[in-house]
């Protein structure tokens, strides 16, 4: 039954009309032994150029590689059942590439179809649906095509809002509500990463010196007690303003406690620089601060700590050290800078020297 089916099926000649087989292959070619179009599929003649008359007018055979006539080139794929490829002549980067049938001595049919993406010819050639076989595959390809690529987009959107979002939570993770400075943990962050670039060579702890500020606000209590705790609200926000005009990028102003701050200043270790500083940071806050109908008052104590002070620096005594230069300050009359100096083993404390 199969043998019979076989020869009703595989006739040996099979008569199509032009129309006919422009339906089943839209981007066929007909061509003769001397090369020269004698016929072109709807699809192929939209990229054909106007005055193509021969093959070797509107494409360039790229294989097989050979110097044979074309009629002698087109017989030997037509043997071999090798592909033929061509490459556009006005755009190399249209390629197309397909099987060579003979259909009579002295004529030939090219099947071809695209030698590149389906998207990128889709695009580049502004192709649609009604340019390929009703029975060709390509549109449902390219459409599963440009379905996955809109998934990756979603989620290329996707991971982009999620890691906005895990940025931005660890931002408040860091970050002090009221002020927008750091906040403790933020600043036990950027204190690590400080000290881990005072570690390894001595050219490294040379450039990654820096100091360590501790600010504290005097009459802080008395704004509260006097205005309430909007006005106090009112001058910290202040107080962060001055401190984050006063300091460079990459520098970390962080708020502690209360009226409490700590800055960390990268290649901050000149003594007199660090002074000048202070004193410009003291001057701002001192500044009358408006709150509502009120004026407020307040001054600041400032102590600090540089970390090339230290053979090993470790969080805990810089801050404490800075911390016991800021009660020097006070102790001195308030509105004061100290400079912790000296060098000593880092769990012995240094003794503050008010400069």
């Amino acid at each position: 039954m199969n043998a019979g089916l076989g020869k009703i099926l595989s006739p040996e000649r099979v008569l199509l009309g032009a129309d006919d087989l422009s339906a089943l292959m839209p981007q066929h070619l007909l061509v003769d032994a001397q090369g020269l179009l004698l016929g072109a599929g709807p699809t192929t003649r939209k990229i054909l150029p106007g005055n193509a008359r021969f093959l070797h007018d509107a494409f360039v055979i790229t294989r097989p590689i050979t110097a044979a006539p074309i009629a002698e080139l087109l017989s030997e794929l037509v043997e071999s059942s090798d592909r033929i490829e061509l490459r556009l002549t006005a755009d190399a980067k249209v390629r197309l590439r397909g099987q060579v049938v003979r259909l009579a001595d002295d004529m030939f049919l090219l099947d071809l179809g695209f030698g590149m993406t389906l998207p990128e010819a889709v695009r580049r050639l502004k192709l649609d649906e009604g340019d390929f076989a009703a029975s060709s595959l390509a549109m449902e390809f390219l459409f599963l095509h440009e379905a996955n690529h809109g998934i990756l987009r979603e989620l290329s959107l996707f991971n982009t809002r999620l890691n906005d979002a895990r940025s931005e939570a660890e931002d408040r993770a860091y970050t002090d509500p009221l002020t927008g400075l750091r906040n403790r943990r933020g600043l036990e962050l950027a204190l690590d990463m400080a000290l881990h670039a005072t570690r390894g060579s001595e050219e490294a702890r040379g450039f990654g010196g820096f100091a360590v500020a501790q600010v504290d606000l005097d009459h802080f209590k008395a704004v509260n007690d006097l205005y309430g705790h909007a006005a106090g609200d009112d001058v910290l926000r202040h107080v962060a303003r001055v401190l984050g005009e006063a300091i460079r990028d990459g520098d970390v102003a962080a708020r502690t406690g209360g009226d409490e701050f700590v800055l960390i200043l990268h290649g901050a270790t000149n003594h007199r620089a660090l002074r000048k500083l202070g004193q410009r940071i003291i001057s701002e806050i001192r500044k009358p601060i408006e709150s509502g109908p009120n004026l407020c008052h307040v001054a600041a104590s400032i102590g600090l700590t540089i970390s090339s002070n230290y053979d090993d620096p470790i969080a805990e005594q810089l801050l404490a050290d800075a911390d016991m230069a800021l009660y020097e300050s006070k102790r001195a009359g308030r509105g004061k800078v100290t400079i912790l100096t000296g060098s000593l083993p880092p769990a012995t404390p240094l003794r503050p020297v008010t400069k």
